[in-house]
């Protein structure tokens, strides 16, 4: 389970969504702003950030498709955008980055 499931802020909507994803198609998507959804499917689910976002996300942890899943990805999604993320979300995230990036 992610850490920030059922945490969401009230900035954020939910809308039942069929959009095909690399985990297959969506059931759901939440919409963390413009540019930042979070699509769950059956077999997992994760964040797709528009192009235009996604070119702030350093070099070195950016995938080029915008994609990042939601056991470890994630938190690269929070720790570049921390201002859609709530305390409790990046307190998650930067746990995330220390033990899957350490050093």
């Amino acid at each position: 389970m992610t850490p920030w499931k059922g945490t969401l802020m009230p900035t954020k909507r939910r809308e039942p969504s069929n959009a095909e994803t690399p985990w297959g198609n969506a059931t759901f998507v939440d919409h963390f702003g413009d540019g930042i959804d979070f699509y769950q499917t059956e077999r997992g689910g994760g964040f797709n950030v528009s192009h235009g976002l996604n070119g702030r996300v350093p070099v070195y942890i950016r995938n080029a498709a915008g994609w990042y899943e939601s056991e470890r990805d994630w938190a690269v999604v929070a720790a570049v955008f921390p201002d859609r993320f709530t305390g409790r979300e990046m307190g998650a995230a930067y746990k995330t980055l220390r033990d899957w990036r350490p050093g």
